[in-house]
């Protein structure tokens, strides 16, 4: 019984781990939406950009 507790007690933590993470990574690609938002110069909007698709596949790998 004593196993089956841990175990339940690591899933507990890592699903929490998961959702903290998920959650700021999240914010993080909402802040970026507002930055391109306000963008005017090319090279700035294209580094934005490229950040905003690394985080929406960083999210995309954590879901799976």
């Amino acid at each position: 019984m004593f196993h089956t507790e841990v175990l339940q007690l690591r899933w507990l933590v890592l699903s929490e781990t998961m959702a903290s993470t998920l959650e700021e990574l999240q914010k993080d690609l909402e802040e970026v939406k507002v930055l391109l938002e306000k963008a005017t110069r090319k090279r700035v909007r294209d580094a934005l950009t490229a950040e905003k698709s690394k985080i929406k596949t960083e999210i995309k790998n954590k879901i799976q």
